[in-house]
């Protein structure tokens, strides 16, 4: 299990809307920084979702520029452009 250290909330609140199996949905997203203890892999990491579906994820800097990924919820860079 990985604790979050050092959580702060920024107090930005976004609705992040997706497409899904052909349906629109939303969801709010609560936007904070923290580090996660043990930092996840560099490479091969996963996420279990609440249906206990697992899926690969990239974790990266803020900061990174340079990956082509999207970073999720849209609109979250220019959120960390205003810190």
């Amino acid at each position: 299990m990985r604790r979050v250290l050092t959580p702060r909330a920024w107090g930005r609140v976004g609705e992040s809307i997706f497409h899904l199996d052909g349906a629109v949905g939303h969801e709010i997203v609560f936007v904070h920084t923290g580090r996660l203890d043990p930092e996840p892999a560099a490479e091969g990491a996963t996420l279990t979702e609440s249906n206990g579906a697992v899926v690969p994820v990239v974790w990266r800097s803020s900061d990174d520029d340079a990956e082509a990924l999207p970073l999720y919820p849209a609109g979250v860079m220019e959120l960390f452009a205003q810190r």
